[in-house]
Order: C-alpha cells, then structure tokens, then sequence
C-alpha cells in the first residue's frame, strides 16, 4: 500500500479490525454481541482486501487510461 493510498476509510478500518480482535481476547461478551462484532470484523476485512478492494483498482485504472486519451 503507497502512502498516499491511506485513506480516512482506511484508518477507519485499521481502527475497527484491531480494537474489535483485542475486544474478543479480552473482554467477556454476550453472545449477540459477539456475534456482530464478528460480522463487522469480517465485513471491513471483505471490504477492504477482498472483490470490493480489487473492483476500486480496476475503476481507478480505467479512468485513468480514459484520462490519457
């Protein structure tokens, strides 16, 4: 990742995936809880490094290559 690539949304990101990991080692949650916190987990790291992360890339070359012409 360049340095000008890190975004607010990234932070953002960095921020929910660290907190909510060390939430689950250290504090005993209800289940419900845990269980959404997991899906948040799961749904910003999909986000981020999964199709979505993959689909931006591709966007942002194409309008690039039409920029050039």
């Amino acid at each position: 990742m360049k340095r000008e690539d890190i975004t607010v949304k990234t932070v953002l990101a960095i921020f929910i995936v660290f907190f909510g990991m060390t939430s689950l080692v250290f504090i005993k949650l209800p289940d419900i809880v845990l269980g959404a916190l997991i899906g948040l987990i799961s749904g910003v790291r999909d986000y981020h490094f999964g199709s979505s992360a993959g689909s931006s890339a591709k966007d942002k070359l194409l309008q690039e290559n039409q920029n050039k012409k």
